[in-house]
């Protein structure tokens, strides 16, 4: 059966939490104060990969759906089909970018190692 999957590691992020990083003197990243989903990791020779996804990208929107949490995301590239173009709204350096990115089959991934 075919798995939509863009091939990130990501986590809730809350204002408050966020809020809490950026005060603390020994982060080295500031992030949004702002819901989301937190891209903690971009796997290699990904669709995430592919499309220009980084570290610490916090995804607001995708495919036109508002992203509170991981949980969000998950449940939108769940429900896509494979070779699906996704529009991804996110915060980068207090900027908003958005790119598109195709899924991928995450059979395939796993048959690839």
């Amino acid at each position: 059966i075919a798995h939509a999957y863009l091939g990130i590691s990501m986590s809730s992020l809350t204002p408050d939490a966020a809020a809490q990083n950026n005060a603390d003197p020994n982060s080295n990243v500031v992030l949004p104060e702002s819901y989301g989903a937190l891209v903690l990791a971009v796997a290699p020779e990904t669709p995430a990969a592919k499309a220009g996804l980084r570290k610490f990208d916090l995804l607001v929107e995708l495919d036109g759906k508002i992203v509170r949490n991981a949980a969000d995301a998950q449940k939108i590239v769940d429900g896509a089909s494979v070779g699906k173009s996704l529009t991804v709204k996110l915060v980068r350096q207090g900027k908003t970018v958005a790119l598109s990115v195709v899924t991928g089959d995450l059979n395939d991934r796993a048959s690839a190692k």
